[in-house]
């Protein structure tokens, strides 16, 4: 069964022209509710409130967009954002992969 679930909301910096890739990374639903303002400082950004069911399908639409975006707030959703990147990297790091003779 499904229970009414809080939504998970997160506040993204992006380029204006990257706006089609955010809508691709979340998904319809999350774009259908969202909300878009103008970045104070830069013309060439934007901010967008955005609504998830859940906080992985959120921190998942972020890291779809790797660099291309910035989370502005929940706090704890930044922390997951720096968290993958330094797993992702301490994976890629030399002497991280089981080499293969050839």
């Amino acid at each position: 069964y499904e229970q009414a679930v809080e939504p998970v909301e997160l506040v993204v910096r992006l380029r204006s022209a990257d706006l089609s890739r955010l809508a691709g990374a979340a998904g319809d639903r999350a774009m259908a509710t969202s909300t878009r303002w103008d970045d104070p400082i830069d013309p060439d950004y934007l901010h967008v409130r955005l609504a998830f069911d859940w906080d992985d399908d959120a921190i998942e639409a972020a890291l779809k967009l790797t660099d291309r975006v910035e989370i502005i707030e929940p706090a704890w959703a930044r922390q997951a954002i720096i968290d993958s990147a330094r797993a992702i990297l301490a994976r890629y790091s030399e002497g991280s992969a089981v080499v293969r003779p050839d």
